[in-house]
């Protein structure tokens, strides 16, 4: 084979090759295409069906209001007649209940307001009008005459009276808003020493007031803020504990002062504006010049009670408004104490029954 013969076939070999990769060129382009339609395709299917078929959103299931826990309701206790009550159902209580009835200013019994001159003029013998009229009381500072309904008012709003304290009740409040026409003031802390300063005996004013429990006579025993240190450190814990008792879960009997003040001021004042009798064996005659009825009225009513020893009993025995009262012995003083709270709780019962019974009758 010459020269010219390899080169043509060089010459085709080329031109095949050329031809075989134009065709390969078409073959790939036109896969590619269809690979691309493919995808495309599938693509749409896909959104299509996400648009069609959307998760459903979360809402949260509402409870029925009615099945919800409701909030407690506020229990409080009616000014008038101190019973527990719902703060809600306080105002209508008291129109529908002490607006029909009131207590007697002589023999502290309610009574409806239709049969009240019937019950003075047969009971007590006396006008209907003189009872039915309020009567103003002093204010303890400006010496105005105020109403006693309105007299807390008055010295929270004007004096900007402060009715709070650490322990019980504040003895104003306690007069103020316990409807009381006749009861005993007595100064704690004078009769719980009347063996002196430094030997104070909480005993003996629970002996004069478990007698007056015992004859239904009302009172009310005001003491200083030095009460409670003083019969802890002298009489023991046992007796300290009581007094806080006392203090704290009958309130309409026991009554302490702020500490920082004084008692007798507030002895006094109450005495002045409720026109009470005063159980004590202070003649208060550093309160003469702001109290000038002491000087005149103080035989009348200021009423002390006398310590002895008794042979016969072996105890000690006080003597007031002509009666003795023995003391308890400190061997049965955890059972005095019992029978002494059961005798205040059976009175709070028996103030109760009456208010609900005449509720009932109206």
């Amino acid at each position: 084979m010459d020269l010219s013969s390899h080169a043509i076939l060089l010459i085709l070999a080329i031109g095949g090759m050329v031809i075989l990769g134009v065709i390969l060129q078409v073959i790939l382009k036109e896969l590619f295409e269809d690979a691309r339609k493919v995808s495309r395709n599938n693509s749409n299917v896909i959104r299509s069906s996400q648009i069609q078929v959307q998760a459903p959103k979360f809402t949260p299931t509402r409870k029925n209001p009615s099945r919800q826990q409701r909030p407690a309701k506020k229990i409080v206790i009616c000014p008038d007649c101190s019973v527990p009550i719902e703060l809600g159902k306080l105002q209508r209580h008291r129109a529908k209940v002490h607006q029909t009835v009131c207590r007697c200013a002589l023999c502290n019994q309610y009574i409806r307001l239709d049969n009240l001159a019937e019950h003075n003029l047969k009971q007590h013998g006396n006008p209907a009008t003189d009872i039915l009229r309020p009567k103003p009381i002093p204010c303890p500072h400006c010496h105005n005459s105020v109403l006693q309904k309105n007299l807390r008012k008055h010295l929270s709003n004007i004096h900007q009276f402060n009715f709070n304290t650490s322990l019980g009740r504040h003895p104003f409040l306690t007069a103020i808003e316990y409807e009381r026409k006749r009861f005993w003031i007595i100064d704690g802390l004078n009769i719980v020493r009347m063996r002196g300063q430094d030997l104070p005996r909480l005993d003996f004013l629970l002996a004069l007031t478990y007698r007056m429990l015992e004859e239904g006579t009302d009172f009310l025993c005001i003491f200083d803020a030095s009460a409670p240190p003083a019969i802890r450190d002298f009489q023991g814990t046992a007796y300290a504990k009581f007094y806080d008792h006392l203090t704290q879960s009958h309130p309409r009997q026991f009554s302490q002062v702020p500490s920082g003040t004084i008692a007798d001021e507030f002895i006094l004042d109450i005495a002045k504006m409720f026109g009470q009798n005063v159980i004590t064996n202070d003649q208060y005659r550093d309160h003469f010049e702001r109290h000038s009825w002491l000087e005149t009225e103080s035989e009348q009513r200021l009423f002390g009670v006398e310590l002895k020893y008794s042979p016969k009993l072996h105890r000690e025995v006080l003597f007031w408004n002509s009666q003795k009262i023995p003391v308890p012995s400190r061997h049965i003083i955890r059972k005095f104490f019992k029978n002494y709270n059961d005798l205040l709780k059976e009175r709070d019962a028996d103030r109760l029954q009456g208010v609900k019974s005449i509720r009932r009758s109206s």
